[in-house]
């Protein structure tokens, strides 16, 4: 019996060795690594342990492997996949982020020979590796994180068929073995982005801080999925093949400090790197709530400290209803079911005089491939959940107001960002049209940012009745009770209170007001009520919330935007807010009424 062999693939590198070299020690600044060192010292682990593997193209000598007896890889074992190989210096240079005992932050993979580094000329892997040359199902791959810092293009026999071939190959292989996959972009910013890797679903696509790669900014997914955004992170190199492992060598370290839970699976470390990435790099960093990552920079740069963290923080297991307890302000959970058409919610708690100056948020699963041939031979069939999140604020009722949401019609990651989030109780909902399992994960910094309370009042409608202005500095169920000035005419009743404080902080960067009311006397619905914050610069009242009054406590929060210091007396650092209750119609009868206000202040940061 022959066997018979298809063309092999042939994939050329397209990576520049140009202006690629970066001071080890300065990029582990960038992405976190040296603050975390600092922190755990000796009991950081250093990916001891951690099975890898790499493909990495052939230079003109055949050579696809790095100078394996020098001091950065002396130490290592390595398993020559693809046969006997002199230096190549690409892979030399990528091998030194990756694993190396120098410039690596997982500096010690490769030294347990049990779990040694295994690489591949990167043709040889796709043809056999893959399976592509035989048609044949692709052979396992027994690694928890693997580096492909090399590129193909269309063009001659690689056709659009081809690579989605070797797409749904790859994805297939990463849901078999739960391998995390970092593929580079192409130093090009303009073009299109390169067929392989990029493209897959369950890979993490890597560019550079510096945005000049490949990206969705200026030509999104046309294969396997088209208008899809990558990449989906960056890492502080001049070229991808060299940025791309930063990435993976952040997945070794969180392969060993995560062994034995879900937190290493493809989906959860996926979310747990993405969460961790950090924005402020990038002036115009943005997303949507149809657009999850940022068009050029994805998730944001590599922050291997917060993606730590993260993952240190625990898994919190999705709730299918009401949440009876909290997730932590780091964590991430592995659902390895949900449900078509059922949730799972996650109860995240500010506390009071708290402000979580930054939230991420990242939701992440995979592209399921089945292989519908029973015979040996690779017949692909995909099948893809679309997914949405949703963070709402449930201090008046379980998921009351939506404050944010993602959903891409997509991409299979949705992302919610977001600062200066005041205290109360939100809940985040995961939602799936189809049964799927799920990685998602979370963090959240916080400062202490004391409530302002109000030192005085005017009273330019109503009249106080019980209580007084004291009450109002606490949510305690104290109260200050408020009545409207009588008059003969029930439909303009009316309740107009000033408050004033101060605040030491005058250039602020956040300005939030905050107030618990509610209304006794009448059906919920018939007085609404204002909240107006004064605008130094223009001497005027700006309307910034309307909602009506209802029978139970009801809060109030609002986030200043545009230029929040108009809010602040930048002399005398004097804050005003007015709150009105007024009556300009009833549904029914008539009816006396009174506002219990439990609540009123600031909130304002640097």
């Amino acid at each position: 019996m022959s066997i018979h062999y298809r063309d092999l693939l042939l994939v050329v590198l397209a990576f520049s060795l140009a202006n690629c070299h970066l001071d080890a020690q300065q990029w582990k600044t960038d992405v976190g690594f040296t603050q975390l060192s600092s922190e755990f010292g000796s009991g950081l682990e250093t990916g001891l342990g951690v099975s890898v593997m790499f493909a990495e193209v052939a230079n003109g000598g055949g050579d696809y492997l790095p100078n394996v007896t020098s001091s950065n890889f002396g130490s290592k074992t390595f398993v020559y996949g693809s046969g006997p190989s002199a230096t190549n210096s690409h892979s030399n240079s990528m091998s030194t982020n990756f694993y190396g005992s120098v410039g690596s932050i997982a500096p010690e993979v490769g030294d347990d020979p049990l779990k040694p580094v295994t690489a591949f000329e990167a043709n040889d892997w796709i043809n056999f590796g893959m399976g592509y040359a035989t048609g044949s199902d692709p052979n396992l791959q027994p690694y928890a994180a693997s580096n492909h810092s090399y590129i193909a293009t269309l063009g001659g026999s690689f056709t659009e068929a081809v690579a989605v071939d070797l797409l749904e190959r790859l994805d297939f292989s990463i849901n078999q073995t739960e391998m995390t996959t970092l593929v580079g972009s192409s130093n090009s910013t303009g073009g299109q982005l390169p067929a392989l890797w990029v493209h897959g679903y369950n890979c993490i696509t890597v560019g550079v801080t510096d945005g000049t790669h490949a990206a969705s900014e200026t030509a999104p997914t046309y294969l396997y999925g088209d208008g899809r955004i990558k990449p989906e992170i960056v890492a502080p190199s001049s070229v991808t093949s060299f940025s791309t492992p930063m990435v993976a060598s952040a997945a070794a370290l969180l392969h060993e400090a995560g062994a034995g839970t879900d937190a290493v699976r493809s989906e959860t470390m996926k979310a747990i790197l993405l969460a961790g990435a950090t924005k402020d790099e990038f002036d115009a960093w943005s997303r949507t709530p149809t657009q999850p990552l940022d068009l050029r920079f994805g998730a944001g740069e590599l922050n291997v400290y917060n993606s730590y963290y993260i993952q240190a923080g625990g898994e919190f297991d999705g709730q299918t209803g009401v949440p009876v307890s909290s997730v932590a302000l780091n964590g991430w959970d592995y659902e390895p079911e949900i449900i078509a058409g059922s949730d799972r919610f996650y109860e995240l708690v500010v506390p009071e005089n708290t402000l979580i100056d930054e939230l991420s948020i990242l939701l992440t699963w995979n592209m399921a491939i089945t292989d519908a041939d029973p015979s040996g031979s690779f017949l692909a069939v995909q099948s893809l959940a679309d997914m949405n999140l949703t963070l709402s604020d449930s201090d008046n009722g379980f998921e009351s107001q939506v404050v944010d949401f993602s959903d891409s019609e997509v991409d299979n990651i949705e992302h919610i960002y977001l600062k200066n989030l005041m205290p109360g109780t939100y809940h985040f909902r995961v939602n799936s049209d189809m049964d799927m399992d799920f990685g998602i994960a979370w963090r959240g910094s916080t400062q202490s940012v004391p409530m302002i309370a109000a030192l005085g009042r005017k009273l330019l409608d109503g009249l106080g009745i019980a209580g007084s202005l004291g009450d109002t500095t606490d949510s305690d169920d104290t109260y200050y009770s408020l009545t409207p000035s009588p008059t003969s005419n029930f439909a303009k009743q009316k309740i107009d209170m000033i408050v004033v404080a101060e605040t030491t902080v005058t250039d602020p960067g956040f300005v939030g007001f905050r107030y618990e009311a509610s209304m006794v006397g009448g059906p919920s619905g018939d007085v609404i009520q204002q909240l107006r914050l004064f605008d130094v610069d223009n001497r005027k009242w700006e309307i910034v919330d309307v909602t009506t009054a209802t029978n139970t406590d009801l809060v109030v929060k609002y986030s200043a935007t545009g230029d929040i210091s108009r809010f602040v007396n930048q002399q005398t650092g004097e804050i005003i807010a007015k709150m009105t209750w007024l009556s300009p119609g009833f549904t029914g009868s008539p009816f006396a009424w009174t506002i219990d206000v439990d609540q009123a202040g600031w909130q304002i940061a640097d």
